[in-house]
């Protein structure tokens, strides 16, 4: 008795749970894309990118490709390519770009960030709309991009997902690395304007422009190299480690 009261109670939720992350998509969707669609297909798509958001975990990446015979754009398969991450600046672009130089136009694109809360084995519970602003404490923003392409087929679909977990690990390591590279740079910005260097005052004035401009937002660093120059300045050396 105890097992059949709460497999239903557990489909319910589920059920509840893909209708709300229907209407996410939903509201970013043009109204023009939605029309597409018959209903019944929109909402599998849902249940597919609800599948995918079940599995993440926090610091992971899902990479779904669904290449499901219900999902159909004019009666015309096609693929529907779900990205669950962390959320963080760069994705959307990075993801977007990466899937219409693979496969070509999107008939869809969808990009909601959500409110979830997780535990050890993925996301327990959607709690709501995660663009305006973190509102729960104990909730996670993470975000979610679903695309429809062209049917791909299983080999493009392989190789795809491979450049995607690819450009995420790059993304994952350049916006953990940005802080600390601002901060390199506002050092540097720093020893210019206080450390005596034998250049013309004019030439550092400018040079400290040059990396404030660069600091406000007006250039994304995906990496950094420091130079080291040792001996004269004609036969100087110089050594690289990478930041």
């Amino acid at each position: 008795m105890v097992a059949g009261t709460r497999k239903p109670t557990a489909t319910k939720s589920k059920t509840a749970e893909v209708e709300k992350l229907a209407a996410f998509l939903k509201a970013r969707a043009p109204a023009e894309d939605l029309s597409d669609y018959d209903p019944g297909v929109f909402e599998h798509a849902a249940a597919l990118a609800h599948a995918a958001l079940k599995r993440h975990k926090r610091g992971d990446s899902v990479i779904s490709i669904d290449e499901d015979p219900a999902l159909l754009r004019h009666g015309r398969p096609v693929s529907a390519i779900t990205i669950v991450n962390d959320n963080m600046p760069f994705l959307f672009d990075s993801i977007t770009g990466e899937i219409a130089e693979s496969a070509g136009e999107a008939s869809l694109v969808l990009h909601p960030v959500i409110l979830v809360k997780h535990d050890k084995n993925g996301v327990a519970d959607l709690v709501g709309d995660g663009s305006a602003g973190k509102s729960d404490p104990h909730a996670d923003r993470v975000s979610l991009i679903h695309v429809h392409v062209a049917r791909m087929g299983k080999e493009a679909a392989d190789a795809l997902r491979g450049r995607l977990a690819h450009i995420l690990s790059q993304v994952r390591a350049a916006v953990s690395d940005w802080k600390p590279m601002l901060a390199r740079l506002d050092q540097a910005i720093h020893d210019f304007r206080y450390v005596p260097v034998p250049l013309d005052k004019d030439e550092v004035t400018e040079s400290i422009a040059f990396l404030e401009w660069l600091r406000d937002d007006n250039f994304t660093f995906l990496g950094m190299r420091e130079f080291k120059y040792v001996g004269a300045r004609r036969a100087a050396r110089s050594s690289a480690p990478r930041r």
